[in-house]
């Protein structure tokens, strides 16, 4: 990079406006994670099972001893769709749910490759993709929204996520970013080894200002500005 550019790359970031010429499609929205035996943060030693990670920075948000506070902005429904390889399942690729809400839970699929059709057993795992933020960076004005996916063990915790919420709009007349959640992250075992979940419960209503940073979001997240 010559000087000149140099020079004009630096006064472009020295605008007041840098920032407010992103929009949201801009962003890469971080995905809040819940690691397991085999999640690769853990077999690289930088988290344990268990804990609740940003995906995009490798942060620690929470842990089996410590909930994250969350408040929920956005809820999408998906198919994972994954490819069944020496008994394993692979990951293929997410479907919204209402492009295809008749899929079984597994079947054959097929997809073509350089002019082929290949078909092969398939996996298909309901997911719930909630957008949240958290209140702790509410606090700190370091907001960006995470993606929070519940599904196989977990989509339990998102279908009880969506009945809290529910069940204050229906009695409280109340908008679902009107009231705080927590989010815990909970061991459990089976015939197949120990695994962690989401568990959810409702924890208190939003403050003004927290409420007001979750509208501010929603809008920015659906009008794409």
């Amino acid at each position: 990079m010559n000087d000149l550019t140099t020079q004009q790359a630096n006064e472009l970031v020295a605008k007041d406006d840098f920032m407010g010429a992103a929009s949201a499609s801009d962003f890469e929205t971080p995905r809040l994670v819940l690691m397991q035996k085999m999640s690769e943060l853990v077999e690289a030693g930088k988290a344990k099972p268990g804990d609740m990670v940003d995906s995009l920075t490798e942060e620690l948000l929470g842990d089996c001893e410590k909930p994250i506070s969350i408040i929920p902005i956005g809820l999408a429904k998906t198919w994972f769709r994954s490819e069944i390889v020496k008994g394993q399942k692979e990951f293929w690729k997410i479907e919204k749910f209402v492009d295809n809400p008749t899929l079984p839970r597994e079947g054959i699929a097929s997809t073509e490759e350089d002019g082929i059709t290949r078909s092969f057993m398939c996996v298909n795992d309901l997911a719930m993709l909630w957008t949240v933020v958290l209140p702790e960076q509410i606090k700190r004005d370091e907001v960006l929204p995470y993606l929070l996916t519940f599904r196989g063990a977990s989509y339990h915790a998102g279908k009880k996520l969506v009945t809290l919420i529910a069940k204050k709009s229906t009695m409280a007349k109340k908008k679902p970013y009107e009231y705080v959640y927590r989010l815990s992250s909970v061991k459990e075992s089976n015939d197949k080894g120990t695994f962690y979940t989401f568990s959810v419960a409702q924890e208190r209503c939003a403050t003004k200002d927290e409420t007001q940073v979750a509208i501010s979001w929603l809008l920015k997240l659906r009008g794409g500005v």
